[in-house]
């Protein structure tokens, strides 16, 4: 479709704006995977395909093969807190997209963080931050390895998105407008560097504290946060709260409520970022891509990256199917139950079956494999 001659002179006069094009595959690859979350593609995105297609042509063209088995690649996507907090490397949000690179699909598999993994004695959001405990690069080896244990299905590719991604985003296009569906109140949302305050307590008091007792013991760490039904104009720091409270004391204290936020706040970025405005401007494509370049680590290759967005930047949204891994309700019980507490010395999930076997079949019956 372009000649060689036409490509080469193109990239000479874009030179000076190469320097970010690894960055900016990352990002490439996190509009992507908000992409696969919604449910119509803007017609913003119809009317610049052909300039998108010429730049997938240039920086992705032929050299990006992506690893699959029988025409499916599994890509696990995992949300961490980052910073210098503690727990920075734990996973709040653990998706697994599974693509079908032949008919060019898409399947999404939430699995809930409180999932009890009996090899690493811990909860499945730890994986990620035992492996970069032992060597940096190591995390997204060991949750692939231990996604692939709880869903039976092979795990090609990692992607962790520090949630701060979110934050910086939202305030660069000017705050976003989201529909809050349910009000809701968490006494309980941890206030940034304050995760080792002692609150006046001695240290054999806090020590005390539990999961479930911890605002009440050390109450300085904490502050409350308000959300009303209707629609509400959020700047970044209140967009983060919305999409990470989880001790609301009704359903929306639940992770299924909160991944549901999730998705609703990548919906309000997509309605910003997609505006000829702004996607068409190099300028704050070049800014996104350097103040986002350390909010995002994967083991895609630059290459990969582009040739995954070029194959599904057309997908067909409808065609999403998604498959959440929990407890279900008293009238159609889940594949996980909760055990005592006292058996495992935390809130925990674990199968129903007292193994993965079960999950096995069941997601492997829901991809139609």
């Amino acid at each position: 479709m372009y000649n060689s001659f036409f490509i080469t002179r193109l990239k000479r006069r874009l030179f000076p704006y190469l320097f970010v094009i690894k960055p900016l595959s990352k990002i490439a690859v996190l509009i992507l995977v908000l992409l696969l979350f919604f449910k119509a593609v803007s017609p913003v995105l119809t009317k610049i395909s052909q300039f998108k297609n010429l730049i997938f042509y240039m920086v992705g063209n032929n050299n990006g093969t992506i690893k699959q088995e029988n025409n499916y690649t599994n890509i696990i996507i995992m949300g961490i807190g980052g910073g210098v907090r503690d727990g920075a490397n734990l996973t709040d949000t653990i998706i697994l997209v599974n693509l079908n690179i032949k008919n060019k699909t898409a399947n999404l598999i939430s699995i809930p963080r409180d999932l009890w993994i009996e090899d690493l004695q811990a909860k499945i959001n730890t994986a990620y931050q035992t492996g970069e405990t032992k060597k940096k690069g190591v995390g997204i080896i060991l949750a692939k390895a231990t996604t692939e244990q709880v869903t039976g299905l092979p795990v090609q590719y990692g992607l962790i998105i520090d949630f701060n991604a979110f934050e910086k985003l939202v305030d660069m296009v000017g705050g976003v407008d989201v529909e809050i569906e349910n009000s809701f109140e968490d006494d309980a949302y941890p206030i940034e560097g304050k995760e080792t305050d002692l609150c006046g307590k001695t240290e054999e008091e806090a020590a005390k504290a539990t999961d479930q007792n911890i605002a009440e013991i050390l109450p300085c760490r904490f502050e409350k946060v308000i959300f009303t039904k209707g629609k509400m104009h959020m700047d970044g720091k209140t967009a983060l709260k919305f999409v990470r409270s989880r001790h609301a004391k009704d359903d929306e204290g639940t992770d299924f409520a909160r991944s549901e936020r999730q998705i609703r706040l990548i919906e309000a970025i997509k309605n910003k970022v997609v505006k000829p405005e702004v996607f068409l401007n190099p300028s704050f494509i070049t800014k996104i891509a350097n103040d986002l370049k350390d909010d995002i680590h994967t083991d895609l290759t630059t290459s990969q990256m582009f040739s995954l967005a070029k194959k599904f930047s057309n997908i067909n949204i409808s065609t999403i199917n998604r498959y959440t891994l929990d407890m279900g309700t008293q009238d159609k019980p889940g594949l996980l139950i909760n055990p005592p507490v006292a058996d495992y010395g935390a809130w925990v999930l674990i199968p129903r079956s007292g193994n993965f076997a079960e999950i096995h079949r069941q997601i492997k019956s829901f991809l139609g494999q």
